[in-house]
């Protein structure tokens, strides 16, 4: 992994414990990096970077985590789940961790796994909270089983900016962002009824900030008789995490260079598209693949600086001549996908391919050389309503075939 990948995996500021696992050929799960943190937190050292999990664990502690990882490369998903390490100390330390897949450039295979480590120790231990504390860095709510507020911690005022007498004698409803509410209502009333726990990711309204997620959780309280009390709801501020979440989406659906959508997103896309097609929700679907003519000439004479400038250009002048509902995405190397849904007619597809290739003859001045690029476009119109991805994106590599062999910069449909 690149310097320049991690620079984006890794946000500025992270303080929670985290590392890079690389996936192997061999199946096996070997460490690519750790930050500061993990090194400070937990006994792992610079020394463990390119050894597996099974050389540095205890053979039962080594399949959990295997078993954890490989559930991230079979199913391509995040996996959350809790667990206990041990510091420098010798102290044990409760932790949720999440493990999150980095694709390869062809957004097919998991190539690397990120594990971002959160230290929970202090929530276990207060998990039945049974007051408000003063100094708490959560918003700690007690709700009565009617669903009203009837006590919240001054850290209110801190984290939200609001004061807590403000909450008091409200619903739990109270400035719940509003496409939140609904779903946040039919857990919490559930809970409620059924005086069980849980857990739910929300958006609170700061004072200054706007909405900031938070992760809820909530937990019932009975007497002696088990006769339910009240409900503890505590609510952590996870809008850090959320973020670097956003970061590492975007990392995996957009290419690097020209932050266009990739192979992985444009799939992704095009299966919608063929489900609309079948579904009769739109009337004609076209896919484009195009490069650019001689591209390598443009590498060995001017280096790849200035080869990666020209496909930046190259993507900008397909996004600006293409539709609003149309799609864009970078393949690998030059090559590049346009697709064209509810396009209409041929001759609207003629248009649309003559607005790209007009694009492409206005002149190309990069790092102050003036260049002569011309592409070259291989369409496809899809007829049969149970065509698969692979079979359209074969289509419109053989008509980009025939267009180079007429004389490229052209298209071929």
């Amino acid at each position: 992994m690149n310097e320049n990948d991690l620079n984006q995996v890794l946000m500025d500021g992270i303080k929670e414990i985290l590392f890079i696992m690389k996936v192997g050929d061999d199946s096996e799960f070997y460490y690519d990096f750790v930050n500061r943190a993990a090194i400070e937190k937990t006994k792992l050292s610079k020394d463990v970077i390119g050894k597996p999990i099974r050389q540095l664990y205890t053979e039962e502690v080594a399949t959990v985590l295997y078993e954890k990882y490989l559930k991230v490369v079979t199913t391509l998903e995040t996996v959350i789940y809790q667990d206990s390490f041990k510091t420098r100390k010798g102290d044990v330390c409760f932790s949720e961790t999440t493990l999150t897949p980095i694709f390869d450039s062809k957004g097919e295979k998991c190539s690397y796994v990120v594990a971002s480590v959160q230290d929970i120790t202090a929530k276990i231990r207060n998990k039945h909270l049974g007051v408000i504390a003063n100094d708490s860095q959560d918003l700690i709510k007690v709700i009565d089983e009617k669903g009203i507020i009837i006590d919240a911690s001054p850290s209110h005022k801190n984290i939200l900016g609001y004061d807590r007498e403000e909450y008091i004698g409200e619903s739990f409803l109270k400035q719940i962002h509003p496409d939140d509410t609904r779903r946040f209502k039919e857990i919490m009333l559930y809970s409620l009824n059924n005086y069980e726990s849980l857990k739910i990711e929300i958006r609170k309204k700061h004072v200054l900030q706007g909405w900031i997620w938070f992760e809820y959780k909530a937990t019932p309280v009975f007497d002696d008789n088990n006769k339910f009390l009240y409900m503890i709801c505590l609510a952590s501020n996870i809008q850090t995490h959320k973020d670097y979440e956003s970061k590492l989406k975007h990392f995996a659906y957009y290419d690097s260079l020209t932050n266009l959508p990739n192979r992985r997103y444009l799939k992704k896309r095009l299966a919608h598209a063929l489900e609309d097609y079948r579904q009769g929700n739109i009337n004609m679907l076209a896919v484009a693949i195009l490069d650019i003519d001689f591209f390598k000439s443009v590498n060995d004479n001017y280096g790849h600086d200035t080869g990666d400038a020209v496909i930046v250009e190259y993507g900008n002048r397909i996004k600006s001549s293409i539709r609003d509902i149309d799609l864009v995405a970078r393949l690998g190397g030059d090559e590049f996908v346009v697709l064209l849904p509810n396009i209409g007619n041929v001759e609207n597809l003629n248009r649309a391919a003559d607005k790209i290739q007009n694009a492409m003859h206005k002149p190309w001045i990069i790092n102050g050389m003036k260049l002569n690029i011309t592409t070259s476009m291989g369409i496809t119109v899809v007829l049969d309503k149970n065509e698969s991805i692979s079979n359209v994106l074969k289509n419109a590599d053989i008509a980009l075939y025939k267009a180079k062999n007429t004389g490229k910069d052209g298209y071929y449909i």
